[in-house]
């Protein structure tokens, strides 16, 4: 029995399911409901999951960027001192 497969009209990428390509043509659209509520970052996505595994990178400690900004309106991480210290 041949897999069935559902290609995506605007790129040709193909999905074994009919829900993958539904959540996939959404990455085609440029509205982009979901915002990232972190103060001061300005991301915004297509689909709510995006959106939900992006604010992670705020609120989780990378082992491998274990070095936090100081200032309370950046979020960015540094796995080393010198470039901490550089920004």
């Amino acid at each position: 029995m041949p897999k069935e497969e559902h290609p995506c009209p605007e790129c040709g990428k193909t999905f074994a399911k009919a829900f993958n390509l539904k959540s996939h043509m959404k990455s085609h659209v440029t509205e982009r409901p979901y915002h990232c509520q972190w103060p001061h970052c300005t991301k915004s996505f297509t689909r709510k999951h995006d959106c939900i595994r992006h604010f992670r990178i705020h609120t989780t400690v990378s082992p491998r960027r274990p070095l936090a900004c100081p200032a309370p309106s950046c979020a960015r991480r540094f796995s080393r001192q010198s470039a901490l210290d550089r920004h």
